[in-house]
């Protein structure tokens, strides 16, 4: 397979396929990125090479289409003079020197078509390997963020295993054992805790209406004294 096959298998290739069947990522993006950057090295210096190969056919087509003008040229002169054998000796060489230069046209448009097609590859390549290492960093970063979330929780599980140790001593519990036990205090506790709060409710609610019937009782009270002031008065006389 030649370069330019190789450089666009690659670009079409699917970075995340790669990564979801490595058993190490990180590894190998890395391998891949060495991969794509020896395959980029070796495109420039293709593109390079077949420049320096155009550029040569281009002056050579040059120096061929200067002989072909002096030719003809010839070829004039000779029937100016009458002389046509002699023309058609010139016109023949004029002939063979166009075969020529046509040959050297179709390989420079050849030359001129891979360099295009390298050079543009070549960019999609780039363009391919930054990305890589830009995932690669994420990858990188990622890793950093997973190993400090489980340091942390190895720390939080060793505080919480030497706490229910400690409690669970004198006890002679088991780590398990201590964990129910507290899982259950837990419960409890909540429990507890909803019955006193809904017993508060229920305490206000009997507090509001004792309040109500007291307000009740004494306006019943003004109205009867209102009503009945001298029965009011000896009411009170006869529970003192």
């Amino acid at each position: 397979m030649g370069l330019l096959e190789r450089i666009k298998n690659v670009v079409r290739s699917n970075l995340s396929d790669f990564l979801d069947r490595a058993e190490d990522p990180d590894k190998m993006i890395g391998l891949l990125i060495q991969d794509m950057e020896a395959n980029l090295r070796q495109a420039r210096a293709q593109i390079a090479q077949m420049t320096g190969e155009k550029n040569h056919f281009q002056r050579r087509y040059r120096e061929l289409a200067d002989q072909i003008e002096k030719w003809e040229g010839k070829a004039r002169i000779a029937l100016n003079f009458g002389n046509e054998p002699l023309a058609r000796e010139a016109l023949a060489k004029k002939l063979d020197l166009d075969e020529r230069a046509g040959r050297l046209r179709r390989q420079i448009a050849d030359i001129q078509q891979t360099i295009d097609d390298l050079r543009l590859n070549a960019d999609s390549l780039q363009s391919k390997i930054d990305n890589a290492r830009q995932k690669r960093q994420e990858l990188r970063l990622q890793r950093k963020r997973e190993e400090a979330l489980r340091a942390i929780e190895r720390s939080h599980d060793a505080i919480r295993r030497a706490g229910l140790e400690g409690a669970s001593v004198a006890r002679g519990e088991t780590i398990d054992e201590a964990i129910l036990r507290a899982q259950s205090g837990a419960e409890s506790a909540e429990e507890l805790r909803r019955a006193l709060y809904e017993n508060r409710f229920e305490q206000l609610e009997q507090t509001g209406k004792i309040d109500q019937a007291l307000e009740e009782l004494k306006r019943r009270m003004t109205v009867e004294r209102k009503e009945h002031p001298d029965s009011a008065g000896s009411e009170a006389s006869e529970k003192l």
